[in-house]
């Protein structure tokens, strides 16, 4: 759920309490101060009250809402609601108007004129360097710290400061003073977490999630057209000096021997062979005086598989990969494990397996575990087909992106067959489901929502099949075939079957 959405419960717990409220009374109070109900939106019905959903508060805290509200000059209340664009919006209003400047309409569209060409060869992103798929050891990122921010306040990149030939530097930009006070205070709690203790660690590093989130904010908002000070080339500007830095990073990094595995916007994973932490930590010193950027070593593994792309294993797929850091911890991105609408036992079994591949000293230990992977997929399997694993650690949960859909969705069955049970559903809730029979030629019959789930049998083709993706994710290197665990059906022209069953 995006984090300035109100939480589902609380927005019905909110809407039921005015209904009920505007039909029998004309004011209405939870706090101190009453309310006159004739008058006011539903979400602003509790006066000194904050309702923040739990994701939001597990994830940034009181002190997120804090600096979130420090940043906008808005209350908590409005502040914690509003998107990030509209926080960025009203600090760039705060400072344009402390500096005297008329304050433009809010959708006011600056658009520079030009041709196809010049957009394409402008308007290009970050710099980005194709993953090489395979198993590597002694691997190191190095990440800039605040690659964006820091550019906007080191070139002075701001609305009024680009054309389409370059960057001025003076006068001072307006986004360099919304940025920079605020790339300070980040790069400060991020550093001095490390020197306290808890809970004082926990609260500083969520004070420099929410400020890393605003400030990638302003980066991405500069670019929009609808951004009352907008300038398109602003983005763009601030995109093109990423490049020339990260070009300059390569040559650096091949001239002292060291070999690019994989890039991805503002950080590089450089191997080389017999170097250790000083050598990588001495390496960024070097990056850092030629760029004048601050960089450091934000992690190294042991081992590191880079993943190649689903739909041609041929190509490295872009934040795809796992790998063990020196530490012992495992790192998982862009699979399943980290996906929100996974079952919990398949994100288990994907994280075991991926812990049971990496143990070793070195490549060829990790080979010899390839066998014992085997070994836990079929007993996964067997576990999945004798209906040993507890239901709740089957459910799916997704999100209800819109309150109608045109094609039949699990999810959207799942909200429909609430919804026949007495349930209000609204977009953007979550949903959760169960498989029962994923290909049955009814749609309302291929899935049970688990609100109303009445203890049928899961459907344990289904949840193989999920299983083997995660599986495959993982061993797909060592050359895993799923058809050996599975009966040999083409699920593909089975569910296209199914939906053309449907339609007629």
């Amino acid at each position: 759920m995006d984090i300035g959405i109100v939480n589902i419960f609380l927005q019905d717990f909110l809407k039921l309490i005015y209904e009920k409220s505007r039909k029998f009374f004309n004011r209405y109070s939870l706090g101190r101060e009453e309310v006159y109900l004739k008058s006011v939106n539903p979400y602003f019905i509790t006066p000194g009250r904050i309702f923040i959903d739990y994701d939001y508060y597990n994830n940034y805290s009181i002190v997120g809402l804090q600096e979130r509200c420090y940043f906008s000059m808005l209350p908590p209340q409005i502040a914690y609601r509003w998107t990030a664009g509209r926080l960025v919006d009203s600090r760039q209003t705060y400072i344009a108007i402390r500096k005297g400047c008329v304050i433009p309409p809010t959708e006011n569209v600056n658009v520079i004129v030009r041709t196809a060409y010049d957009l394409f060869i402008n308007d290009r992103g970050g710099m980005l360097q194709t993953p090489i798929p395979g198993i590597y050891e002694n691997v190191a990122v190095l990440d800039f710290e605040s690659m964006f921010p820091n550019i906007i306040v080191k070139y002075n990149v701001s609305y009024e400061t680009v054309d389409l030939n370059g960057v001025k530097s003076k006068p001072r930009g307006l986004l360099v003073d919304v940025v920079e006070p605020f790339l300070k205070r980040r790069l400060y709690y991020k550093r001095i977490k490390e020197k306290l203790d808890e809970p004082y660690r926990t609260m500083a590093d969520q004070r420099q999630s929410e400020l890393k989130m605003l400030l990638v904010s302003s980066y991405g908002y500069s670019g929009n057209n609808y951004n009352r000070f907008g300038n398109t080339l602003t983005y763009e500007w601030i995109n093109r000096i990423s490049r020339e830095i990260m070009s300059k990073v390569y040559e650096i990094t091949r001239e002292n021997g060291f070999k690019i595995i994989y890039s991805d916007t503002d950080s590089i994973f450089i191997q080389k062979e017999g170097a250790d932490v000083e050598d990588f930590k001495r390496f960024a010193e070097k990056i850092e005086r030629k760029t004048r950027l601050p960089i450091k070593v934000d992690r190294l593994y042991k081992f590191l598989v880079l993943l190649p792309m689903k739909i041609d294993r041929k190509l490295g797929g872009s934040k795809r990969y796992f790998g063990r850091l020196f530490d012992g911890k495992l790192d998982l991105k862009g699979i399943e494990y980290r996906r929100y609408d996974y079952p919990e036992y398949i994100k288990d079994f994907q994280y075991k397996l991926a812990d049971t591949l990496l143990r070793g000293e070195d490549v060829d230990d990790i080979r010899k575990n390839y066998s014992k992977c085997l070994n836990m997929v079929v007993n996964a399997i067997d576990e999945i087909n004798d209906h040993k694993v507890p239901v709740e650690k089957l459910v799916i949960r997704k999100v209800l992106r819109k309150s109608e859909y045109k094609v039949l969705a699990p999810h959207y069955i799942a909200s429909l067959q609430l919804k026949m049970n007495g349930y209000r559903m609204h977009s953007g809730e979550i949903v959760e489901y169960i498989y029962i029979n994923a290909y049955h030629r009814n749609p309302l019959r291929r899935v049970k929502a688990w609100k109303i789930y009445d203890g049928e049998k899961y459907d344990a083709e289904k949840y193989v099949e999920l299983l083997l993706d995660a599986a495959e994710t993982i061993l797909t290197l060592f050359g895993f075939n799923r058809n050996r665990f599975q009966p040999q059906q083409n699920y593909f022209l089975k569910e296209k079957l199914m939906e053309i069953i449907d339609l007629l």
